[in-house]
């Protein structure tokens, strides 16, 4: 009896022991368990914003686009920077030209003043390009002035001598005098002075012919000048890309406007100012802010400026290889649904190119080959990949 009473108590205190054992086994699997459930939560979370930075689909596909994206970037930057340096060269030219034309502005300074100092003008000669004008104009009035003066002397002196050589046959005939006393003094006079003229005359038409020539230079300098002027400003840092971007600008809304008006069925399309403001084709061509187009309006438009921008770089030599569509095709009417799906069809089939709609509408299977179907786990609450996963 006295060991079966230790049995007892022995076995019991065994029984104690393992309902211990056993309480810490289970408080350890609920630890276990409420881990695991802790550790789907960081996974689900985790998984949430991948998606959210990178977008839907595959993320290590999307990840790598960004990539390209990024390179396609820097390689943009990169031709930017060899395009200012080039346009910062070509103001460097255009700043030594213009040097050099003032330079070839001030030498016909003394030219146009030894012209004016033989003219016997008062004017006064200066380096400024526009009192230049002046200048050129007012010698050319006084060498003009000065010419007809010296022709009415000629003239005067040729009638002065004309007029001393009959008085002087008259006297000869009707005084008697000898050869000798003939009254000559006038006429050498006036011969000297008409050979004074005429020399004064061909001194007159050389500086003439020397300032016609200095008018000609000095207007083509003056031209140079202007065009090296507007190089200088057209090239400016701060004028240069923004010139080359509004050309950018003005390509795309033009190609796009014309693939609106396709899409569209007529209706509208861009203006070709590159400001992308929306023609209405209907209201007389009427001009109105993109933002008073309706959803389904809207998503046309921008599907037309995703084909414009594709086939730009396409023309350049450059690729786009991926297009995402996520909705806007539930806005659409039957009609603008298949003017819609033909623009994405005609976007993937510009070369090697892969593009993605996003959309619930039911319609658009019938005309998509690769589907992808997904759903949102009625538990969990993920969405998960009923079919076209393969």
């Amino acid at each position: 009896v006295l060991r079966t009473g230790g049995d007892v108590a022995a076995s019991r205190a065994g029984l104690e022991a393992a309902t211990v054992a056993n309480q810490g086994a289970l408080e350890a699997a609920a630890s276990l368990a409420q881990r695991r459930v802790d550790v789907e939560a960081a996974t689900a979370a985790t998984r949430d914003a991948l998606a959210g930075i990178l977008g839907d689909g595959d993320p290590a596909a999307t990840l790598t686009a960004h990539r390209a994206a990024v390179e396609a970037a820097a390689a943009a930057l990169d031709s930017a920077r060899a395009a200012e340096q080039e346009a910062r060269a070509g103001h460097d030219r255009a700043v030594a030209a213009g040097s050099e034309s003032s330079a070839g502005i001030t030498a016909l300074v003394p030219g146009l003043t030894r012209v004016a100092v033989s003219l016997g003008s008062d004017i006064e000669v200066t380096g400024d390009p526009k009192a230049l004008e002046d200048v050129v104009r007012s010698l050319r009035r006084a060498w003009i002035d000065a010419n007809e003066a010296a022709g009415s002397r000629a003239a005067t002196a040729a009638a002065g001598a004309a007029a001393a050589r009959l008085r002087q046959a008259e006297l000869i005939e009707g005084s008697g005098l000898s050869p000798e006393d003939d009254p000559r003094v006038a006429a050498t006079d006036a011969a000297v002075t008409a050979a004074t003229l005429e020399d004064r005359i061909r001194g007159l038409e050389a500086d003439l012919q020397q300032l016609t020539d200095l008018e000609v230079r000095q207007a083509d300098l003056v031209t140079e000048r202007d065009r090296y002027q507007r190089l200088v400003d057209d090239l400016a840092p701060s004028r240069f890309p923004r010139h080359v971007l509004d050309e950018r600008r003005r390509a795309l809304s033009e190609l796009g406007g014309d693939l609106f008006e396709q899409l569209s069925g007529g209706r509208y399309r861009f203006t070709d100012d590159g400001e992308f403001g929306v023609v209405d084709l209907g209201a007389a061509e009427r001009v109105r802010p993109a933002d008073t187009l309706s959803g389904g309006e809207t998503f046309l438009g921008s599907l037309a400026l995703a084909l414009a921008l594709a086939e730009t770089v396409a023309r350049e030599g450059g690729r786009l290889d991926a297009f995402f569509l996520d909705e806007g095709f539930g806005s659409l009417d039957f009609e603008h649904l298949d003017l819609a799906m033909e623009g994405v069809e005609r976007l993937s089939a510009m070369g090697d190119r892969l593009v993605v709609v996003v959309s619930h509408v039911a319609a658009l299977t019938e005309r998509i080959e690769d589907l992808v179907v997904l759903d949102k786990d009625a538990i969990t609450g993920d969405t998960r990949v009923v079919s076209g996963s393969g």
